[in-house]
């Protein structure tokens, strides 16, 4: 199963013939709302990569991949819907198995840059509050805490923050992540930058995720959710309600067995 629809295609390609689209979901019995005080404006909770970690990707790729690799990389700072993993973009099997290290080196690598830059311009017009390894240290302007142990997110960063950020990871194409399951599905609200499977997962809700192609379209959104709380509460309300009744991962495990009956 893959929890994005474009990687299917290329898994195929790969030679893995029984691969279906399974998107991610959350748990509603652990993530329940939590009604607190705010104590954050805007949070994102996430750690960078070390420098130690980027290289050690970095080190089974021969000096033509890496080139290759960095050209990736900053098609994608300067087009973010420039898709990383295409066809175009495979990499051939072969005897070194580098499949692993190629894609980890552009995320990582990527993902820093896109973290620290959003981050960074936020930074200009609200105050951030970051979660995450040290690495953060590193970038000045935020108000930097340790991070958080996935099962205190909820209590500790979602339900303290008036608006958490949403950052996706590179790799992920069309799909969204964890957190705008874990976030929405208990309760609290979220702005995440676009991906496809916005539309595809939520048509039918009443409401649209918020969310942004570009540093300025995050920071009006940020600032407009943040004079405009009834419409912060009737977004969440919403999206909530849908999360939980169609993207639990109850949803989820039905969904898969019914895909393994029919193999």
């Amino acid at each position: 199963f893959s929890w994005d629809r474009s990687h299917v295609t290329f898994l195929k390609k790969y030679g893995i013939k029984n691969v279906s689209y399974l998107p991610l979901g959350t748990d509603p019995l652990y993530f329940k709302r939590l009604k607190q005080k705010k104590k954050y404006i805007t949070s994102f909770v996430g750690s960078l990569a070390t420098p130690e970690e980027i290289m050690d990707s970095a080190s089974t790729l021969d000096n033509e991949t890496r080139l290759y690799t960095d050209s990736i990389i900053q098609k994608k700072i300067f087009d973010q819907n420039y898709e990383i993993l295409t066809e175009d973009t495979l990499l051939p099997m072969n005897k070194k198995n580098i499949f692993y290290d190629y894609y980890k080196y552009i995320d990582s690598k990527y993902n820093n840059l896109y973290r620290k830059q959003y981050i960074s311009h936020l930074t200009n017009f609200t105050k951030m509050d970051i979660f995450g390894n040290k690495e953060w240290q590193k970038v000045s302007g935020i108000e930097y805490h340790t991070g958080i142990d996935y099962k205190y997110i909820n209590r500790d960063i979602y339900s303290l923050s008036e608006i958490n950020i949403n950052l996706t990871s590179a790799h992920l194409m069309t799909s969204i992540n964890q957190r705008i399951f874990d976030c929405y599905g208990s309760g609290h609200f979220m702005i995440t930058d676009y991906r496809d499977d916005i539309k595809y997962l939520f048509k039918k809700c009443n409401f649209n995720i918020p969310s942004f192609k570009t540093k300025e379209e995050l920071v009006d959104k940020v600032n407009y959710f943040l004079q405009n709380h009834r419409q912060v509460e009737e977004i969440t309300y919403a999206v909530q309600t849908h999360i939980i009744e169609n993207h639990t991962w109850t949803h989820r495990m039905t969904e898969a067995l019914q895909v393994l009956n029919k193999k």
